[in-house]
């Protein structure tokens, strides 16, 4: 079988949010971390998050800076292929 995927593809983060859930959408990645700046903590406060189709509990730290997640090994891709992670996050009430 023949994956014409390009190979040249950069890496982005997309989002959309429904109610206090945001969905940060990792496009093309490729590293085991994931870094986010837009969510920094004064801004965008966080209280959960996970991976959609993961049993795996995520790892991630938010600070001032934005929320570092570490990938499982699990779900790393071990092939070529070229994933899109999708992780759900539980926004902090807005005071």
């Amino acid at each position: 079988m023949y994956d014409d995927t390009p190979q040249n593809l950069v890496q982005d983060i997309r989002f959309t949010q429904k109610g206090q859930t945001l969905y940060v959408i990792a496009r093309s990645w490729r590293d085991k971390e994931v870094f986010v700046k837009t969510l920094q903590k004064t801004k965008y406060p966080a209280k959960a998050l996970s991976l959609l189709g993961c049993e795996s509990r995520i790892q991630w730290k938010q600070d001032k800076k934005g929320v570092k997640i570490t990938l499982p090994e699990s779900v790393r891709q071990q092939d070529n292929t070229i994933p899109a992670y999708v992780f759900t996050v539980e926004l902090a009430n807005n005071k």
